[in-house]
């Protein structure tokens, strides 16, 4: 294993140059298994096929592939090779990930991290679409950089899995979101942000970021495109970034309008149980509560919503500056002058139940990956455990969990570990199963 790793890391990546203008003639669809897919492990009819896919891809055909083929060409990609521009490495990056994210779910545990760190390496926009499934990186520096990069936006545009980082709740975790309110969620939960930050820039001149984040960037050890071969370098370096993630002030201010809003949507969806704590400015709070009844009262007919007319245009909302009363007259909503009153009725907690069936799934398990799964479900000193077990199989705890989750997608259709909080966590429709059948 030691020396198969030291390839990859090595002569892997020489070899991309040497490969890098190949083109290839047709050829048949050959399947490629492999734990650490590189050139040395194709034969002949692998490597056939390969620089034949590889050539339509690049004349934007993605043929159906295997997963092993597509994250060579996203190490050959990220490494440099197979683009001239930057902005060009970028968007054959995104439009692979889009090509292929629905076949193989695990590119949305993968590309969006890349991208990201591509955009930063290169200084190219970032600019990708929201995925409902895709997930963000489990390290705060990634998580920051990631915010510092939608930091350049008027109004923010943040991902509604980046929200939920920055909440000290979880929202994917919540009895509203669970109970089949999910689309609905991560629909309008960003909007809702993006409307406090335009806001705020028309009343203050300076958005949430501004107001509520840290002043200054810290260094905060970052790893490079994380489970991708990356050059002969050190993937593991310090970056320089404001910490956002880890500012108090700035979480507390997300947690208040997020619960807000979710709270104003549970009353237009007669669910019952509210959400406390939460502060939020009266003007901005009936901004809110008038744009959500607007936008998303089941009451209302579609006909009486036409989507193009109430899409938030965040264009146009650039503007704010200079209009001082465009917030309201680009968003749509009335505003009124009274107070916001804020229910205070403890939420009540919808627990789904488990689905799919976890025995031939923990069968396959190595016992090091049950050692993983023990590790979280246990849920003390996670991520020291973690680092622990990563260090004596030569590995990184997001490799390992990867890993685990790859191979759950082949039993469950879905994956098991959560990666969005703090702390990775199981699912919990899997934690009884595993707990009972698994024996953890």
């Amino acid at each position: 294993l030691e020396l198969a790793l030291y390839y990859c890391h090595n002569g892997f990546v020489k070899e991309m140059k040497e490969f890098e203008l190949l083109d290839g003639e047709e050829a048949p669809f050959v399947s490629f298994p492999a734990l650490w897919p590189c050139y040395a492990q194709m034969n002949k009819a692998q490597w056939s096929w390969y620089l034949y896919w590889r050539t339509q891809a690049r004349f934007g055909k993605y043929l159906g592939t295997d997963l092993n083929y597509i994250l060579i060409y996203s190490y050959e990609l990220v490494n440099g090779y197979g683009w001239n521009r930057p902005e060009e490495g970028f968007n054959r990056l995104k439009a692979l990930w889009l090509a292929y994210r629905e076949q193989y779910p695990l590119l949305n545990r993968k590309m969006y991290a890349w991208l990201a760190d591509f955009a930063i390496e290169y200084d190219v926009p970032f600019n990708v679409p929201e995925i409902r499934s895709m997930s963000i990186p489990f390290e705060d520096a990634a998580r920051n950089l990631l915010i510092d990069l939608h930091s350049r936006e008027k109004p923010l545009k943040l991902p509604f899995q980046l929200i939920d980082a920055m909440c000290d709740y979880s929202l994917v975790g919540n009895s509203f979101y669970m109970y089949g309110q999910q689309q609905l969620m991560e629909e309008a939960i960003p909007r809702v942000i993006a409307l406090a930050d335009a806001f705020w820039y028309q009343k203050m001149d300076k958005g949430i970021l501004r107001m509520y984040g840290p002043s200054r960037p810290v260094k905060q050890g970052h790893f490079w495109y994380a489970d991708a071969i990356y050059r002969e370098r050190v993937q593991s370096s310090q970056v320089t970034v404001k910490d956002y993630i880890g500012t108090v002030q700035l979480r507390t201010y997300i947690n208040s309008l997020v619960r807000f809003a979710e709270n104003e949507l549970r009353i237009l969806y007669n669910f019952r149980g509210r959400l406390r704590g939460m502060e939020v400015d009266a003007e901005l709070a009936q901004l809110i509560r008038d744009f959500l009844k607007k936008e998303y009262d089941p009451k209302k007919k579609l006909a009486e919503m036409p989507k193009e007319e109430l899409k938030l245009d965040f264009d146009s909302i650039a503007l704010l500056r200079e209009q001082s009363n465009a917030v309201r007259d680009a968003l749509e909503v009335t505003e009124e002058e009274e107070p916001v009153q804020v229910p205070e009725v403890v939420e009540e907690k919808v627990i789904p139940k488990p689905t799919g069936e976890v025995q031939p799934f923990v069968e396959a398990l190595s016992e090091e990956q049950r050692a993983v799964i023990a590790v979280i479900l246990k849920g003390e000193n996670v991520q020291d455990e973690l680092e622990t077990l990563a260090e004596a199989a030569m590995s990184l705890p997001e490799i390992l969990i990867d890993e685990i989750n790859e191979l759950a997608t082949q039993f469950l259709d879905d994956i098991v570990i959560d990666t969005m909080g703090d702390v990775p966590c199981i699912l919990e429709q899997y934690i009884t199963q595993l707990t009972q059948i698994g024996g953890f």
